[in-house]
């Protein structure tokens, strides 16, 4: 899911190249977070970002 060009269905007709959780997902590891994911496919799907609070990153 996090990797570049990732995309689920092919017959989907949204566009787009598979790349912003790839990004977002590269940027909250520079800065010593993460990120996780908990899909529904019949529901929803929830991100949730975890980051370092102000000087805990090392």
């Amino acid at each position: 899911m996090f990797e570049k060009f990732y995309q689920a269905d092919n017959r989907s007709n949204v566009g787009g190249l598979g790349l912003g959780l790839a990004i977002a997902s590269r940027i909250i590891a520079l800065h010593q977070g993460r990120i996780t994911m908990v899909s529904n496919p019949a529901d929803h799907t929830t991100f949730t970002v975890y980051l370092p609070s102000k000087g805990s990153a090392k």
